[in-house]
């Protein structure tokens, strides 16, 4: 009995110590809510950092939060087009920044990194894959608010 006792205790012990952190909700709501915010331009605005640049191996490297606007507007400004991300299910990693010269190893970031895909309508036309590619996202906390300060596309094909 004591030695199922303990197998028990050592499994919640575990169990505990690999469940999720606060900082990996956080981040993982963050970037739910970053995604499905496409077109949104003024909820945009508040998700990217002052200091944001975007490197894509297609297009090259977007300088600034309003240079990322700017190109984001453009996407969503051709008549009848609509595209969405879609992550790849099992690709995508959090690894959490953490400040070890900090008192507790405060969480000052989160990189993101995985695989997605690109599905694109046009003009009221069923949905379809269009491009896939790998991205790396570096999530960081600006004042209180998680921030994406850095994203890369690269690796991208289409379909």
């Amino acid at each position: 009995m004591k030695k199922i006792l303990l197998a028990l205790t050592v499994a919640f012990a575990c169990q505990a110590a690999f469940a999720a952190e606060p900082w990996e909700a956080d981040a993982k709501k963050f970037e739910a809510d970053f995604w499905s915010s496409q077109c949104d331009q003024k909820k945009l605005t508040s998700l990217f950092s002052d200091h944001f640049d975007y490197v894509h191996d297609d297009i090259g490297i977007t300088n600034g939060r309003s240079g990322m606007l700017d190109l984001i507007r453009g996407i969503c400004a051709i008549p009848g087009l609509k595209i969405r991300r879609e992550e790849i299910p099992g690709t995508v990693h959090y690894f959490p920044l953490r400040d070890i010269r900090s008192k507790h190893g405060e969480i000052y970031g989160v990189i993101v990194s995985g695989e997605h895909e690109f599905l694109e309508s046009e003009n009221g036309a069923p949905e379809a894959p269009r491009s896939r590619g790998h991205f790396t996202h570096l999530l960081t906390i600006e004042n209180g608010q998680w921030v994406v300060s850095q994203i890369m596309d690269y690796g991208n094909q289409r379909l």
